[in-house]
């Protein structure tokens, strides 16, 4: 009995005690807001901690990461199915791209266009302009140093042939307009998707080999020029798309390396201020300095309870991540924009900004949804729909995770704490057409999602099960029969 007892504590221990251990790092502070109290709280790898706050009057669920300003987490930046736009479908699950990139924490990212499914803002990941910034939308960026931001991003890209009569770019991987030149990288798609109005210089990366960087001279290859639209972009190059102006500096350009005047070779260079490496979109700022950063509004986005996805930092450097599921009365009913940002200062930011919110809300850890989503699953005069607000006489079958554009992601090291939330990430049955590639459906999430490690606990009692079986087994073992 003493050998089970002792097997008992060993298997408690292990559960209890991360595999990372780090005497030398210690988890970051949690601030719990006023009204608000803690219902679970766990550090999930080494400097990083998630929690789960809940508030009763009026009700409301928050979800939060806690990254310290030493964890070797790092913020990443994620795009939908890898690309800005491209073919259908163009929008995949929160959930999908944590698990793609192995993130430990992630949240939905920027709002996005309803036709387009394309971000709304700028989106910088891994040192690359993935897609030129949006003068009316503010970013949440992070340099090389790790030091975070939020507001404007300015931008600025050049092609410098050999006779330096150079061409300034008026987008990266946006829709091109009248006059306008824009570059195509293969972040965009497969093609440009600009139309026939316009002509379209074909280049190929001659070195440094690889995507094209920031802060980086790229040297390319003039290769065709195409009076055309929606150009294949080569996987090793890039495409110039140039409309009215545009189309008269490329043709001009062409011109002048078929008569040898300006070598087939030019110099590309794409630069951002201030100097990020990871940067996504999101609006308003809502806090700066400590204190709400937006004026007054009627809007309903900023007037009505809603669920809502935020990030921000503290003092200290800690970054948050923090979701509110709404529309879900007796759980949780959601915060305007005010309450959103009385939150993140009762959680300690000093800076914050809103991200997109709704039914885009998701918080995943470990690729597996832990928030409650307020899309749900209906049955309705025999038919199974999804809607925002169930009304009387519908059965709720489930929570809908929708796809987005783009995700928030933190990636590191892991902890063995995350096997249970890894355990949810099985009752997510994606809906729609079953032959869509992996998270581009919405998601009907089986689990309760209220937070609790499910999955550890299973293992845990699981454990304490064989024990005690065979602690039976053995005392039942005829003596004449060696034991197995």
């Amino acid at each position: 009995m003493r050998k089970v007892v002792l097997f008992l504590a060993c298997v408690l221990a292990l559960a209890a005690s991360p595999a990372w251990a780090d005497p030398s790092l210690a988890a970051p502070q949690l601030h719990v807001p006023s009204g608000f109290r803690v219902s679970l709280q766990r550090e999930i790898a080494p400097g990083l901690i998630r929690a789960t706050l809940v508030r009763t009057d009026p009700p409301a669920v928050v979800n939060v990461a806690v990254r310290g300003a030493g964890s070797p987490a790092e913020l990443q930046v994620v795009l939908s199915n890898g690309a800005v736009a491209g073919p259908d479908p163009r929008l995949e699950r929160t959930s999908s791209m944590c698990s793609r990139v192995d993130c430990l924490v992630a949240v939905n990212g920027d709002f996005f266009g309803n036709a387009t499914g394309e971000p709304v803002g700028a989106v910088v990941a891994n040192d690359q302009l993935l897609r030129s910034p949006n003068p009316r939308h503010h970013q949440l960026s992070e340099s090389s140093d790790g030091a975070l931001a939020t507001g404007q991003l300015a931008w600025r890209g050049t092609l410098v042939p050999s006779d330096l009569e150079q061409l300034s770019l008026d987008g990266v991987n946006v829709p091109r307009g009248p006059d306008e030149l824009v570059l195509y990288t293969p972040a965009q798609g497969p093609t440009t998707a600009a139309n026939q109005f316009g002509a379209e210089l074909v280049m190929q990366v001659v070195r440094p080999a690889g995507p094209i960087k920031l802060r980086k001279t790229t040297l390319v290859r003039l290769v065709e020029l195409r009076h055309a639209g929606d150009s294949p972009i080569p996987a090793d190059g890039a495409v110039l798309s140039g409309h009215g102006r545009g189309q008269r500096e490329l043709e001009a350009l062409w011109a002048r390396v078929q008569a040898e005047t300006a070598d087939p070779e030019a110099l590309l260079r794409l630069d951002v201020t201030p100097d990020v490496v990871e940067s996504i979109g999101g609006s308003p700022i809502l806090v700066r300095n400590g204190r709400r950063w937006f004026p007054e509004e009627s809007r309903a986005l900023y007037t009505l309870r809603a669920p809502r996805s935020m990030a921000g930092w503290t003092a200290t450097g800690d970054l948050l991540l923090a979701t509110v599921d709404g529309r879900q009365a007796g759980y949780s009913v959601g915060m305007t924009m005010e309450e959103a940002a009385e939150l993140m200062i009762g959680l300690g930011a000093v800076e914050a900004i809103n991200l997109d919110g709704g039914g885009s809300t998701a918080f995943v850890v470990d690729g597996a949804v832990i928030n409650r989503p307020s899309d749900r699953a209906v049955r309705r005069d025999g038919r199974t729909v999804l809607v925002k607000t169930p009304r009387a006489g519908d059965r709720v079958i489930g929570n809908i995770e929708r796809p987005v554009a783009v995700a928030l992601a933190l990636v590191g090291p892991r902890g063995t704490a995350l096997g249970g939330e890894a355990a949810r990430a099985s009752l997510v049955v994606p809906l729609g057409n079953p032959g869509a590639p992996v998270g581009t459906s919405s998601a009907l999430l089986m689990s309760a999602a209220d937070g609790s490690d499910a999955g550890g606990l299973a293992m845990v009692l699981l454990a304490l099960s064989l024990a005690v079986f065979s602690a039976r087994r053995r005392r039942a073992v005829p003596a004449f029969l060696p034991a197995r």
